[in-house]
């Protein structure tokens, strides 16, 4: 499994900054596994946030506080 380190999620986040972006990271995920964390967060706006591609699912995240975004 492919990591981040400390120094590249500065980086990525230095160079949404000077390119007037949002610094987000995706995560590819078994959908088994997307469904149970929907369902064990309880909010519909968790649901709404997976994206869900045959037996798999997306998820987006804020590199500057780590929260599940909406695509």
């Amino acid at each position: 499994m492919p990591k981040l380190k400390g120094y590249e999620v500065k980086r990525l986040r230095e160079t949404a900054e000077i390119a007037g972006g949002l610094a987000v990271i995706a995560t590819l995920q078994p959908a088994v596994y997307a469904i149970d964390d929907d369902i064990q967060s309880g909010s519909s706006n968790e649901t709404i946030a997976t994206i869900h591609i045959g037996n798999y699912a997306i998820f987006f995240y804020s590199l500057y506080d780590w929260k599940r975004i909406a695509p």
